[in-house]
C-alpha cells in the first residue's frame, strides 16, 4: 500500500522520527524525493513473530554487513534509472558509512544509446580514514521492440520496457583527498536485471537485459523444460539475438573512446559449458563476420601515443591483421606503419584464433609481404627501414621467401640486399626482355670490384635465395669469369685530362704509370 508522506507523518510519526536529519529529512517535509529503507532490528531478547531466524542483527553485523554491500553498491546503479546515489550511515557517526553516487551528464535530457557515466564513491573508516574517487564507466542501453511471438508468456503483468545493456569499466581512480591508499578491486563483471545478479557474466562487460528470472532471484531459465520453461525460449533471444548484436555495437562506440583499450573489453577466453556467456559468445562470432561496424584500431607508431588525435578504426573487411610472433611484429611495424596499411596489431591469441577462422579475413602473410614489396613506390620505404634496422630485412625475407620449390612468386619483388646498400629486383628471366643481372659474390671479390656494388650480392646474404638460384629462373647467380666484363662496364670512366694539364704534370717530374691487376692464379668466378 502506497500512502503520501503528508498522511504518513501524522499518522505515524514514530515510524519516521528515526529518519530526522538523515539525507536531508526533515518532519516538516510533505514530499521526499528519494526512498529511505527502514530495516527493524530483532536481538535475541525480542520477542516478535517476524523473527524467524536465530542469528541476533545487532549493529556490529548490520555494519559488516553493509561494508560487504559497498562493493557491491558501486556496481548498482549502472543500470537504474531513477536512483542516483545509495548511502549508508550510522546514527550518530557521520564519520562511518560510504557513499556511492552517479554524476549527472551535461544534458540530462538527452538519453543518448552510450554514454560515460562516473561513479562517486567514499567510504569512510575507522581512525578518520576516508578512500573516495571516481569509477569510470561506459554504458550503452538499448530499448527494444520485439515482435510478440518473441516476447514470454507472463499472466501476471505485460511488461512495458524491454531493454539491453552493456557496461563497461574505463578505469578507476582514488581522488586527491582521500586518505587511504588502497583501493579495492571492483567486483567481476556480473549479470543483470536491473540490479545485479549472483551471476558471473564470465566476460570482460556487464550485461544487462530484462530476463526472466527464477522466483528467487538467482538464476536465469535457460533450459526448455521444467516449471517456468515458459521463459526459457525469451532468455535465449535476449543472450542469443539482442545482446549479441548489442555487443558488437557497443565495442564500436566504446572504441572511439578509449581505441588502445577496447580489445580489452572483447570476448578472451572460451566462456564455461551451459552457461550464458557460451550463448552470447557464440552468436557474437557468428555475427562479426556479417557486421560492418568499424571495431578494429590503426596500429600507431610508438612515437604517436602520446599525441591527442582522432581515432581510426577499421571494420573486418578493410582491417589487415597482423598475428606474427611478438618479435617479428615488433621488428616489421614501423615498415609496415610506412605502408600506410590499414594494420590492426596485439591481437590476443584467443581473439586472433577466432578471427583466423573467418575465410575473408585478410592478415600479414608471405605472399601480402611479397605483393608489398612488388610496388616500385615502396622500395624506397623499405630501403629507410633497412637503413635503420638491418633486421627488418632478415625478418621480411624469412617470411616473404616460399618455402617449396616454386618460387616464382618473387618475381618483381624489390628485396635483393645489394652491397651498396640498396635493394635490387628479382626478376624472371623471359625470352627476349633484357633484365638486369645481380650476382653472388665473396668478401674478396666485392671488395675487388667494389665500383660494381650495384650489382652484387654477399654470399652469406644470398643463401637466402638458394632456391632461386638453383632454379637458373631469374636474374641472380653465382659470379663467374665470364660476368668480369659486365661488371668492368659499371667503372666510372677518368676524367678527360686536357694537353695543358699533361705538360704541366711531366714539367714537374710526374710520370705516367700504367696499372695492371693480375687475378689469383687458378681462381675460376
Amino acid at each position: 500500500m502506497k500512502l503520501e508522506l503528508s498522511k504518513l507523518k501524522g499518522v505515524c510519526p514514530d515510524q519516521l522520527a528515526p529518519f530526522e536529519g538523515l539525507w536531508e529529512y526533515t518532519k516538516n517535509l510533505d514530499h521526499y524525493p528519494g526512498t529511505i529503507f527502514r530495516f527493524p532490528l530483532r536481538l535475541g531478547t525480542t520477542e516478535s513473530k517476524l523473527k524467524k531466524s536465530k542469528l541476533e542483527l545487532d549493529g556490529n553485523v548490520i555494519r559488516r554487513l553493509m561494508d560487504a554491500y559497498f562493493c557491491e553498491a558501486r556496481i548498482s546503479l549502472l543500470f537504474l534509472r531513477r536512483i542516483r546515489s545509495i548511502d549508508f550511515t550510522i546514527y550518530g557517526k557521520h564519520n562511518l558509512g560510504w557513499s556511492i553516487s552517479r554524476q549527472t551528464p551535461l544534458d540530462e535530457d538527452m538519453k543518448s544509446f552510450s554514454e560515460s557515466v562516473v561513479c562517486s564513491f567514499t567510504k569512510n573508516g575507522d581512525q578518520d580514514t576516508k578512500v573516495a574517487g571516481n569509477d569510470n564507466w561506459w554504458v550503452a542501453i538499448e530499448d527494444l521492440q520485439p515482435e510478440a511471438e518473441q516476447l514470454p508468456y507472463s499472466p501476471r503483468r505485460l511488461i512495458k520496457n524491454i531493454e539491453c545493456g552493456i557496461a563497461a569499466l574505463v578505469s578507476s581512480k582514488l581522488s586527491s583527498h582521500s586518505t587511504g591508499k588502497v583501493l579495492r578491486e571492483i567486483l567481476p563483471p556480473r549479470m543483470f536485471s536491473i540490479l545485479p545478479l549472483p551471476i558471473l557474466s564470465d566476460l570482460p562487460i556487464y550485461i544487462h537485459a530484462t530476463f526472466s528470472l527464477s522466483g528467487d532471484r538467482r538464476s536465469l531459465i535457460v533450459d526448455e523444460h521444467g516449471e517456468e520453461s515458459h521463459g526459457s525460449s525469451w532468455n535465449r533471444y535476449l543472450l542469443g539475438t539482442a545482446l549479441p548484436k548489442l555487443y558488437i555495437s557497443f565495442l564500436e562506440d566504446i572504441g572511439a573512446r578509449v581505441p588502445r583499450d577496447v580489445i580489452n573489453f572483447w570476448p578472451q577466453s572460451t566462456p564455461p559449458k551451459r552457461s550464458c556467456s557460451e550463448t552470447i559468445c557464440s552468436s557474437f562470432w557468428m555475427e562479426l563476420p556479417k557486421s560492418s561496424r568499424r571495431l578494429f584500431p590503426k596500429a600507431q607508431p610508438s612515437s604517436n601515443l602520446g599525441r591527442r588525435q582522432a581515432p581510426e578504426l577499421f571494420d573486418i573487411k578493410k582491417a589487415m591483421f597482423d598475428f606474427l610472433p611478438e618479435d617479428q611484429s615488433t621488428i616489421l611495424a614501423p615498415l609496415l606503419l610506412s605502408l600506410e596499411l590499414p594494420l590492426v596489431r596485439h591481437v590476443p591469441k584467443s581473439i586472433a584464433d577466432n578471427l583466423k577462422a573467418f575465410a575473408k579475413v585478410k592478415c600479414i602473410t608471405g605472399s601480402v609481404l611479397r605483393e608489398l614489396c612488388k610496388k616500385e613506390p615502396n622500395r624506397l620505404l623499405l630501403q629507410k627501414a633497412v637503413s635503420k634496422n638491418p633486421e627488418v630485412l632478415e625478418v621480411l625475407l624469412k617470411l616473404a621467401i616460399p618455402a617449396g620449390d616454386d618460387q616464382s612468386d618473387l618475381d618483381g619483388c624489390h628485396f635483393l640486399p645489394l652491397n651498396n646498400g640498396t635493394l635490387g629486383t628479382l626478376k624472371l628471366l623471359k625470352p627476349h626482355i633484357v633484365s638486369t643481372e645481380y650476382y653472388m659474390a665473396s668478401t674478396e671479390e666485392i671488395k675487388l670490384f667494389e665500383f660494381a656494388s650495384t650489382l652484387l650480392i654477399s654470399t652469406e646474404t644470398g643463401k637466402t635465395f638458394e632456391k632461386a638460384l638453383e632454379s637458373r629462373k631469374f636474374n641472380i647467380q653465382k659470379l663467374r669469369l665470364c660476368h668480369v666484363k659486365n661488371l668492368l662496364m659499371e667503372r666510372v670512366e677518368p676524367k678527360t685530362v686536357s694537353a695543358k694539364t699533361i705538360y704541366g704534370s711531366l714539367s714537374s717530374g710526374n710520370i705516367g704509370i700504367r696499372v695492371l691487376i693480375h687475378l689469383p692464379l687458378g681462381r675460376v668466378f
